[in-house]
C-alpha cells in the first residue's frame, strides 16, 4: 500500500494487538542502492523473529505472520518503486506496509500495540519549524528540525536594523537577567516614542515579508529569538500565519546557534505532540 493517511492510521491502532509487530526502515527511491532495502528488511525480520520467539510464540505461528513480509523480501520490482521509507506492521490477522517520505531509522518492535509515532512527522512537516534571530546586526532565518539546523536565505530584505533605520534600536545592559548566556540584557532603545515604534514596526513588516517569501511551507511553525520587547513588536507586525506564543528570550548575540536551536525545538515540541493529538 503506498501512502498513508490520518484513517490509516486510526485502523492501525483498531488492528493492534497484544503481539503486534511495527518495522520500519530508510529505502531508496531508485538505482542499484534500491536493493539494499531488501537487506534491511531481511535482517530486521530476523530480529523480529528473535523477539517473537522471546514472547513464547509457536515456531509455525510466526512463519505464517511474516511470511508476507519475506515475500516482499523476494519480490524484486517491489524495491524498485519505493520512497524514502517503508513501514510495515504485522499481527497474527493482519498485514499492512507503507511507502512514505520520510527517512525512517532501522526499527523492529514487537510489543503489545502499534509504534506509529514515526507515520506522525507526515502529518505534522516532520518536526520541521523556522526560527527567526531577532539579532541587532545580522537577522537570520533558520530551517530546523529536532536534530538540525541551517541557516536558510531571506529574500529581499533588510537584515540589520541599525542601518535600516539609521539609528542603533538596541541597548545593551549589563544588569539585570535576560536569559542569554552570558546574563547581559539587550532592549529595544527609545520605544517611549511612537515615532520609534513606528518605524521598528515598518521594519519588522518588511522583514516578515521577506520571510513569507523565503520559506518554502507556511504552515510550519515559526519561532522568534530576540529579547522580549523587540518579540512583542514583530508579533504585532507579523503576518506569518503559524508563528508560535513563545520565543527564545534574550539577545540571540549572546547565545550560540546550537543552544537557540536546543531552546527552539524544546519550545516547539510541545506543538508537534499536540498536533499528534489531534491526528489520533
Amino acid at each position: 500500500m503506498d501512502l498513508i493517511t490520518k484513517d490509516d492510521v486510526r485502523d492501525l491502532i483498531e488492528k493492534s494487538k497484544d503481539i503486534s509487530v511495527s518495522i520500519f526502515l530508510p529505502t531508496e527511491k531508485s538505482g542499484k542502492e534500491a536493493m539494499h532495502g531488501k537487506i534491511r528488511l531481511k535482517n530486521l525480520l530476523k530480529e523480529t523473529e528473535n523477539s517473537l520467539k522471546k514472547n513464547e510464540l509457536q515456531d509455525s505461528l510466526i512463519s505464517n505472520m511474516l511470511e508476507p513480509a519475506y515475500k516482499l523480501v523476494e519480490d524484486t520490482t517491489f524495491w524498485q518503486y519505493q520512497k524514502d521509507g517503508l513501514a510495515i506492521f504485522i499481527t497474527e490477522e493482519s498485514f499492512d506496509y507503507f511507502k512514505v517520505p520520510v527517512e525512517f531509522n532501522e526499527i523492529s518492535l514487537v510489543s503489545n500495540q502499534f509504534y506509529i509515532v514515526p507515520l506522525l512527522s507526515q502529518f505534522t512537516g516532520d518536526g520541521e519549524f523556522y526560527l527567526l534571530s531577532l539579532n541587532q546586526n545580522n537577522i537570520k532565518l533558520y530551517q530546523c528540525s529536532q536534530y538540525t539546523i541551517e541557516e536558510i536565505e531571506l529574500k529581499d530584505t533588510p537584515k540589520s536594523l541599525s542601518e535600516a533605520l539609521k539609528y542603533d534600536v538596541f541597548e545593551k545592559q549589563t544588569s539585570g537577567h535576560s536569559g542569554s548566556s552570558s546574563g547581559a540584557n539587550t532592549i529595544l532603545h527609545g520605544v517611549e516614542t511612537e515615532d520609534r515604534k513606528n518605524q521598528v514596526f515598518r521594519f519588522f513588516q518588511s522583514v516578515d515579508s521577506g520571510v513569507i517569501k523565503s520559506v518554502k511551507n507556511r504552515n510550519l511553525p515559526l519561532v522568534l529569538a530576540g529579547v522580549k520587547n523587540v518579540q512583542a513588536i514583530y508579533r504585532k507586525a507579523s503576518k506569518y500565519p503559524n508563528l508560535m506564543e513563545e520565543g527564545v528570550e534574550g539577545s540571540p548575540e549572546d547565545i550560540k546557534e546550537d543552544a537557540l536551536h536546543k531552546k527552539s525545538w524544546d519550545i516547539v515540541q510541545y506543538y508537534f505532540k499536540e498536533s499528534y493529538k489531534k491526528i489520533i
